[in-house]
C-alpha cells in the first residue's frame, strides 16, 4: 500500500454534525498517524497539483466557488468553522448571505434526468444549478 502523507495533516483536526451532534471529525491527524505508523508499505509527500487537475473533473464555476469559500465565509465574521454540511436547511436565508453552509447542495436522489448528481447555489435566494457531475 502506497501512502501519501504531510505534516500538514496536523492542520485538519475539526468537528462534524454526526447523529445530530458536534462531534470531533473522523477525518483527523490521529487517523492519518495511526495509517503512517501501521507500516503497510512506502509513506511519500504530496504532489503539488494545479487548477487543471481540479477543472479536469469538475466545472471552473465549481471550481471557483471552491477556491473562494473559505475567503467568503471569513468575510462574514464567523469565527466558528464552517461545517461541510451535504443536507443544508430547505429554507435558504436572504439575498446576503454569503456563508459557505449551504452555498452549494447535493440533491438527496442525484439527477435522474441526467443520470448523475446535481450542485445547487444559492444567488440572491433562489436555487440554480451549478455544475452536475457525470457518476
Amino acid at each position: 500500500m502506497l501512502t501519501v502523507y504531510s505534516s500538514d495533516h496536523q492542520l485538519h483536526c475539526g468537528v462534524e454534525l454526526k447523529d445530530g451532534a458536534i462531534t470531533d471529525s473522523f477525518e483527523n491527524p490521529l487517523r492519518a498517524e495511526t495509517v503512517r505508523a501501521a507500516g503497510l508499505g512506502d509513506v511519500i509527500g504530496p504532489k503539488p497539483f494545479g487548477r487543471a487537475n481540479y477543472a479536469a473533473a469538475h466545472s471552473a464555476r465549481y471550481v471557483d466557488f471552491l477556491a473562494g469559500a473559505r475567503d467568503e465565509w471569513t468575510a462574514t465574521g464567523r469565527t466558528c468553522q464552517a461545517l461541510p454540511l451535504v443536507w443544508p436547511v430547505r429554507a435558504m436565508p436572504a439575498a446576503d448571505y454569503r456563508g459557505v453552509i449551504g452555498e452549494t447542495s447535493f440533491t438527496p436522489h442525484g439527477d435522474l434526468k441526467h443520470g448523475a448528481m446535481s450542485v445547487f447555489t444559492y444567488k440572491s435566494g433562489k436555487k440554480a444549478l451549478l455544475d452536475i457531475v457525470k457518476m
